[in-house]
């Protein structure tokens, strides 16, 4: 449960300070209402008794047409949401491209995903048709092709790949997913 000042008994001194809020749905029940599925950690201190707690609920906020809101239904005890079952096929190469094509592709995208942070407009437009890749304007630091997979497809590639990069911001590594179509007339380009 939630610990509000007004539900804290006063012969009882316990202190509650709420460390994270996480939002995992929001449901429109109609027009001006919305059901609020949330998890709070909280670390609930007793005297000298300090332990941390984990809680789901779910509210229902209603939204005036002035987009003003209040809580119509209080915060009520819920289940923890959970990590699905679910796993993403993972597609093989299919055998269509061959080995100097693959090492052809895989030498354009690294030089392609080493610039593309930082690219420009019109630097981007050297390997990307139709501004199918926007520029993203980051200081992101390429670490590597992590994976890829190629698939010929009507005298064009069909690429899927992952792109691991640094960011020299948060210090963590992110790993980004592209499907992609290339096609190769003098060089190879991004075509979407």
């Amino acid at each position: 449960m939630i610990l509000t000042p007004d539900m804290v008994r006063t012969d009882i001194p316990t202190k509650s300070t709420v460390e994270s809020t996480q939002f995992w749905d929001i449901k429109p029940i109609d027009k001006n209402n919305f059901e609020v599925l949330f998890t709070v950690n909280q670390d609930i201190t007793e005297q000298k008794k300090k332990q941390t707690t984990h809680s789901a609920y779910t509210l229902t906020i209603h939204v005036d047409d002035e987009e003003n809101m209040v809580i119509i239904k209080n915060p009520t005890i819920s289940s923890i949401p959970t990590k699905s079952k679910y796993k993403p096929k993972v597609s093989d190469n299919d055998g269509t491209v061959d080995a100097k094509t693959t090492e052809e592709i895989d030498s354009f995208l690294k030089t392609f995903f080493k610039l593309y942070p930082k690219a420009n407009e019109k630097e981007l437009s050297y390997y990307v048709n139709n501004q199918a890749l926007k520029p993203i304007n980051r200081e992101y630091q390429f670490l590597e092709l992590a994976s890829s997979n190629y698939s010929l497809k009507n005298d064009q590639v069909v690429a899927q790949v992952s792109v691991t990069y640094l960011d020299p911001v948060t210090k963590a590594n992110q790993t980004s997913q592209y499907n992609l179509t290339l096609q190769k007339e003098d060089n190879w380009m991004i075509l979407n």
